[in-house]
């Protein structure tokens, strides 16, 4: 019994040393990863491979037929079929401008109808502005249809989102507002730019303009919230250079940006003489040009010729200043008008002023040689036994003030030096 035991753990030992059983065991080990990516070729990821192989060499077209004629019971024809046919006007030329653009376009289509009409059909207009017989223009359709087509002028989905004014809209002011409108590709008027610069002047908002001259479209140069950037008009998007250039200095926060040194996407770089460049830096105006083999913008000044980023971060401080204070009042059951009262609203103060500081618009403190130091800011404000008691039961707090020093930026440095031995 012991000798046969002894035999089979030989035997076992000479099968585990021997090649024969290492090339099985790798044989089937390689067996079983066919076997598992057979699976998952054929079972898992079956259809999706069969799918993926059906969409590269078939292709699903799907062809209209014809309905055919439709007969009474007598034979007589109810429907019949007609000979159509499709025309699809396709935009695929250069243009140096939209005007161009839009010019070539309605000159296609123009061509079109009067083939059209030269073969005795006619076409079917479904706008809802004519031309009537004197040679104005009118709505073809009124009440609910008319305020419809102005809904689909303006992009509303229903009528109630019209305003009142637009409710009262003549087809004069529509076509004036689809020729105007920058949704439909011709822009803003220039003769209305000076509307729009004064309007930014009353609401402490800002506007930029493109222009192609190396003059200022705006009539005088005191508005210091409207600013100006040149365009080379060489393609079609160079007339929104304008909003390139915002789009370039928007991302910033208010006060740690200048608006010169910035590269512009999707614009041309102007070709610009020294003389240009010179005129347009005496009118204030913003150019992009290549300088050190990098496309950047040069100037950076309103039409007042203020900083831009002056004039924002100076509208973001008085904004968020007054939002600081604002959300005082709101947050606490009262502010009494009393030193303490004041103090609250100094605070808020110095915490705007701060904040400013730390974005990059506020100088930090600084110091002299001998250490003095000269601070960012200062704020006063008055002390209630100070005010009168007329001041104090009229609920007002006047006399509030602070003082702060830009930052500011470099945009030009001169170094002078000397080499000796």
């Amino acid at each position: 019994m012991f000798n046969i035991l002894e035999h089979i753990k030989e035997t076992v030992i000479r099968l585990v040393k021997s090649r024969m059983f290492i090339a099985s065991v790798v044989f089937c080990v390689l067996f079983a990863i066919l076997v598992q990516r057979v699976f998952y070729l054929q079972i898992v990821k079956g259809e999706s491979y069969l799918n993926d192989y059906k969409l590269q060499i078939q292709k699903t077209k799907e062809v209209q037929g014809t309905r055919g004629r439709i007969l009474d019971r007598n034979g007589t024809v109810l429907a019949d079929n007609v000979l159509a046919y499709s025309v699809t006007i396709e935009d695929n030329g250069d243009y140096d401008t939209t005007a161009q653009k839009n010019k070539e376009l309605n000159a296609t289509v123009r061509s079109v109808i009067d083939i059209i009409e030269k073969n005795g059909d006619s076409i079917i207009n479904s706008f809802g502005i004519v031309l009537n017989d004197s040679g104005e223009y009118e709505f073809s359709t009124e009440g609910t249809a008319r305020l419809r087509f102005i809904a689909d002028i303006f992009g509303y989905a229903t009528i109630d989102k019209l305003s009142e004014k637009q409710k009262n809209y003549t087809a004069d002011d529509i076509i004036h507002y689809l020729c105007t409108d920058k949704t439909y590709g011709y822009g803003i008027d220039e003769e209305k730019y000076e509307d729009i610069a004064k309007w930014t002047e009353a609401h402490e908002k800002m506007a930029c303009f493109t222009i192609t001259e190396t003059e200022s479209s705006l009539a005088v140069n005191t508005y210091m919230n409207s600013f100006e950037i040149f365009s080379p008009a060489k393609v079609d998007a160079d007339q929104y250079i304008n909003v390139a250039f915002a789009v370039a200095c928007l991302q910033y926060e208010p006060g740690s940006e200048t608006w010169a040194f910035k590269t512009l996407n999707a614009v041309s770089v102007a070709e610009l003489t020294a003389t240009q460049m010179q005129e347009l830096q005496e009118a204030n105006i913003s150019y992009f040009v290549e300088y050190g083999g990098k496309a950047i913008t040069q100037g950076g000044k309103t039409v007042s010729g203020e900083w831009i980023d002056t004039v924002r971060f100076m509208w973001w401080l008085k904004s968020f200043m007054q939002e600081c204070i604002y959300n005082l009042f709101v947050t606490h059951p009262k502010i009494p008008y009393t030193d303490n009262g004041i103090t609250q609203v100094q605070n808020q103060m110095v915490y705007a002023l701060k904040r400013g500081q730390a974005m990059g618009g506020i100088a930090p403190t600084e110091y002299d040689e001998d250490g003095n130091a000269t601070p960012g800011y200062t704020t006063t404000v008055p002390r209630a036994r100070d005010l009168t008691q007329a001041e104090r039961a009229s609920r007002q707090l006047k006399g509030c003030k602070f003082t702060a020093r830009l930052a500011g930026a470099i945009h030009y440095v001169e170094v002078r030096g000397t080499l000796e031995y």
